[in-house]
């Protein structure tokens, strides 16, 4: 603030030397100055766009990502322009369909950065292009299933692997966000038969220090979390955090069970229309594919898989159709 607490009276204050400006030309010069202030202070937003590169005609091989920077919190995001939408065009959402919707893992429309207080570096959920792009995946030696099962060549991996299999680093964020939250991922889906979902995840570890994951929705990772947010979610809704598992390390493989102090499987209780699915890392350096939500609760994720295939790719049925509403 340059403005002086102290002003002179007119009488001692100096005249200028050149001659005034006409009125009308202070004010022509403050619009353009006041249109660059608001636009170096408004968000960055990802731009919605389509592409010819897939069958739904969305771009989803390339993701583009662009920081939100209007204030901290919305700093710890990055927006997927392939599904992220805007308000004019329509949002991306994957539509249930006769109890079934099923998500690729990289198809996200948004991340956020972990803020858990016991990690000593940032974590987010990355690509394993990303990962390949910074040497990790070498660096952690990952044998050839892990490229070659991944169904569509794609999946994502909670990053950094800061706790090790020789269990040294920090614990794993568990269903508490008292310590911070872990690193999220939100999908945006849209639900037409309400009610008890199963919850199916591909995924990949290496050992019993990269088996974990959350599974929830309405951003909340705990029902505590969700009260405090004066959100009317029964108990009930979380039954999908701490899934873990994933035994039979390094190869892809289905999960639907708890750690095990959980008496029942990984399920969710979805509302009609739409909703927002969230993901969060329980264990880093954990890797998943796909992630399948189903009202059957004997399903086969690879019953639509063929015989041939079924005991190398397991890859299950094919990604919901993404509605634009």
């Amino acid at each position: 603030n340059n403005t002086s607490t102290s002003q002179k009276s007119p009488e001692h204050q100096r005249l200028p030397r050149t001659l005034p400006l006409p009125p009308i030309v202070p004010q022509m010069l403050a619009i353009p100055l006041a249109l660059g202030f608001l636009l170096q202070i408004q968000p960055t937003k990802a731009v919605w766009k389509k592409s010819s590169r897939s069958s739904e005609g969305w771009s989803v091989n390339n993701f583009p990502m662009a920081a939100v920077v209007d204030n901290e919190e919305q700093a710890l995001f990055e927006y997927n322009e392939a599904f992220n939408g805007n308000a004019t065009a329509g949002f991306p959402r994957f539509e249930e369909k006769d109890g079934l919707l099923v998500i690729e893992a990289e198809h996200f429309f948004r991340r956020k950065k972990s803020t858990y207080s016991l990690y000593t570096k940032t974590h987010r959920w990355k690509t394993n292009e990303e990962l390949v792009d910074s040497g990790a995946m070498v660096k952690r030696g990952f044998n050839s299933n892990y490229w070659d099962n991944s169904g569509g060549g794609k999946f994502m991996c909670a990053s950094p692997d800061e706790r090790g299999e020789d269990k040294q680093g920090p614990f794993s964020p568990k269903d508490s966000t008292t310590l911070g939250a872990p690193a999220r991922m939100d999908y945006r889906i849209f639900i037409t038969n309400p009610g008890i979902y199963y919850v199916y995840v591909r995924g990949y570890s290496i050992g019993g220090e990269s088996n974990g994951i959350h599974v929830g929705h309405s951003t909340c990772l705990t029902p505590e979390e969700a009260a405090a947010q004066g959100k009317k979610i029964r108990p009930e809704d979380w039954e999908s955090s701490n899934m873990s598992g994933f035994r039979g390390h390094n190869r892809w493989m289905w999960e639907e069970g708890r750690k095990h102090e959980f008496s029942s499987p990984a399920r969710l209780n979805l509302r009609k229309n739409k909703m927002v699915l969230n993901i969060w890392n329980r264990d880093d350096g954990f890797c998943f594919d796909r992630i399948v939500l189903t009202k059957d609760q004997f399903f086969d994720p690879d019953k639509d898989t063929p015989d041939s295939e079924r005991r190398v790719r397991q890859i299950g049925p094919p990604e919901s159709h993404v509605l634009i509403i």
